[in-house]
């Protein structure tokens, strides 16, 4: 018997916790830019920011929203494959999810420009044709997908090097939209194919995973090795293809090692605090940028902070939201947003049976 894999309460934690990771590490990719919006000032310099902003580059940037991502099109099934065991509309209900998470996303810009919510919500529409297509069909699109991206960052970076402007339909390939769609599709087949419902079945394509992901990072890690310690005005044009090119293998390398080692019971016991994290994942993530203002008052950063200011505040977000998530959950058991979300699918008139 593994620690997170075998009944459906702990399948459902091992996903708060990759959730809850995913917030962690956009919290870090966004606190540098609460500034600029909050304030409207411009980001200040640290003797140890170029460090830290390789470090972000290499680990941590554009790899968290792709996790977020997939775990978005990994919820659709969940949500999909429920309401039709429970005999309910499941498209009808998921329309109603959708807009709802709109609704959100409509009031979050207004505090955040950075959301992803409406954005999230709007290609959530995408998903619904693929709800009863094949594994392998689902599988083929988001390969697409993510070489359509590769290849349309390869082709303006090379148009940028030549001179030459890059055609708009290049520039609209190598967007996020298609990087998310891709991951949509990869967490709904993942959910098909039960791959984290059923971890102990699947260890051995984990760890293939891993390590075809690992060899596949090796050459853009260190291209973007390359563009932070060059001083070749090539860095500038390579630093955006390596960036999309290290994007899918890193944030695949950081899932399928997690998910394998939840199945230590140890491993399962130090990371359950991102579980609660998770499970307020809406709330928490609705937040983060309200606390940063707070914090950018309370600490006089208003004329600017450096990105190690930012980090310090990144992390104090996540200790006081982790906190709060496992102290609230002691009494609730939906966050706030979370339960007007479900009232929104749902209707207010029916009875909550089960967490989703």
């Amino acid at each position: 018997m593994t620690a997170l894999s075998v009944t459906k309460k702990e399948r459902i934690v091992s996903m708060d916790i990759l959730r809850g990771i995913a917030l962690m590490g956009i919290l870090l990719v966004n606190a540098p830019a609460y500034m600029t919006y909050i304030e409207g000032q411009s980001i200040t310099q640290h003797a140890f920011d170029p460090t830290l902003r390789l470090l972000y580059d290499l680990f941590i940037t554009t790899k968290f929203f792709s996790i977020f991502s997939f775990l978005f099109g990994l919820g659709f099934y969940i949500f999909m494959s429920r309401a039709e065991a429970r005999g309910d509309k499941p498209f009808i209900l998921f329309v109603r999810r959708l807009a709802a998470l709109l609704l959100f996303g409509i009031l979050h810009i207004l505090t955040w420009f950075g959301d992803i919510l409406f954005y999230y919500a709007i290609l959530g529409f995408a998903l619904i044709p693929f709800y009863r297509r094949s594994a392998k069909t689902i599988l083929i699109w988001a390969m697409g997908l993510f070489a359509i991206t590769v290849l349309a960052s390869g082709i303006a970076a090379v148009q940028t090097y030549l001179g030459s402007p890059v055609p708009e339909f290049i520039s609209s390939f190598k967007s996020d939209t298609f990087a998310i769609l891709g991951m949509f599709l990869l967490g709904l087949y993942v959910g098909k194919q039960k791959i984290v419902a059923e971890v102990d079945k699947h260890v051995h394509l984990l760890k293939r995973t891993q390590l075809i992901t690992f060899v596949l990072s090796i050459i853009p890690f260190v291209g973007i090795l390359w563009c932070h310690f060059t001083d070749n005005p090539l860095q500038e044009i390579l630093q955006p293809f390596f960036s999309r090119l290290d994007t899918y293998p890193m944030a695949l390398l950081y899932m399928s090692s997690l998910f394998l080692l939840l199945r230590n019971e140890r491993v399962a016991t130090m990371l359950k605090p991102f579980a609660n994290y998770g499970r307020l994942g809406l709330t928490s993530y609705f937040t983060q940028n309200i606390i940063g203002s707070v914090i950018i008052s309370l600490f006089g950063w208003s004329n600017g902070y450096t990105l190690v200011q930012s980090f310090y505040m990144a992390m104090i977000i996540l200790v006081v939201q982790v906190i709060i998530s496992n102290l609230y959950f002691l009494k609730f058991k939906q966050g706030p947003l979370e339960f007007i979300w479900r009232k929104l699918t749902y209707g207010f008139k029916r009875k909550d049976k089960a967490t989703a």
